[in-house]
């Protein structure tokens, strides 16, 4: 047995404990480059937005303590290997999977969520995922089928701000919450947002409708462009800059193909969870795209609360 075992790097008790109210930003770690990556992203936001920053690493069943040691030096390492020292209350942690049967990714997926609603997880950062399954879902697809706190896959792994962010939109409320948490994560990014029209739907929605969401959806912005994530400001920042478009075709290609029309760098949509059918169009989208994102991912659980 594998006993939780954490540990402060940067920081003291009391930031993290006082940055814990606006929530953390979780990176579930192993040994993998993709990882690595996503330490990376994850060490700029929680530096840019003032938020503790969490490592956590997951070990299976048979796991010594002398493992769980091994792993948390490995996290030590691979925070040191970052170019500069953090701006942010960072800590490490082992903890066991949690058992489910004989599912070990499922495991991990549920390990991930239950770490997050600990931790107050603002954010769960991840690398890509490129390893494909043929019958059924990889760790990542399952973990978005479960998950109420924002997933952001990224696929750079760099110190850069979101320049240029879509925004998929559909005809549930999830699409303005998004709106929403674009605002909050891109507060300095000029906004697209795309609403895919596929063979289905053409001819049962009127222009008025697509219209009416994409007005919903950019007042949501527009509110919470003016409370950034962190308290960051705005001073200086320009007025916001939103387009609209509609494209016609299957959903994800037709994402995948405005993304890189727009040299896009950030994407986000909703998800609608296990239990949440008909929440929003764009569910299975995101599972989708997982594998191959087009450039970094931000995945929105329709039970996500509005951020502020």
């Amino acid at each position: 047995m594998v006993y939780k075992q954490s540990e402060l790097l940067f920081g003291d008790i009391a930031e993290l404990q006082q940055n814990s109210t606006r929530g953390a930003i979780l990176v579930p770690m192993n040994n993998s480059e993709r990882a690595k990556s996503a330490v990376s992203t994850a060490l700029r936001l929680a530096s840019r937005f003032r938020l503790p920053l969490r490592l956590q690493t997951f070990l299976t069943s048979d796991a010594s303590d002398e493992d769980a040691k091994a792993a948390l030096q490995v996290l030590r390492e691979t925070v040191s290997l970052q170019k500069a020292e953090p701006h942010a209350a960072v800590a490490i942690g082992v903890r066991q999977i949690a058992d489910y049967w004989d599912d070990d990714e499922q495991g991990v997926a549920r390990s991930i969520v239950d770490a997050a609603a600990e931790t107050n997880a603002a954010l769960i950062v991840l690398g890509v995922h490129s390893r494909r399954k043929l019958f059924s879902r990889t760790m990542t697809q399952k973990l978005l089928l479960d998950v109420a706190t924002p997933v952001l896959i990224t696929t750079v792994g760099d110190a850069r701000q979101w320049r240029r962010v879509v925004v998929a939109v559909d005809f549930s409320e999830t699409s303005e919450r998004i709106a929403g948490f674009a605002a909050v994560w891109a507060p300095h990014a000029e906004f697209h947002f795309v609403h895919a029209v596929d063979a289905d739907l053409e001819g049962k929605i009127s222009d008025a409708g697509i219209q009416d969401r994409m007005a919903k959806c950019q007042s949501a912005l527009a509110m919470f462009s003016k409370e950034p994530a962190g308290g960051e400001e705005r001073h200086g920042h320009p007025e916001l800059a939103v387009s609209q478009h509609i494209v016609n075709g299957p959903t994800t290609e037709s994402l995948r193909r405005k993304v890189e029309e727009l040299n896009a760098d950030l994407l986000v949509l909703g998800t609608g969870g296990r239990n949440e059918p008909g929440k929003t169009a764009l569910g299975g989208v995101a599972a989708a795209l997982t594998d191959q994102p087009p450039c970094d991912l931000l995945a929105i659980s329709s039970r996500c609360g509005a951020q502020r």
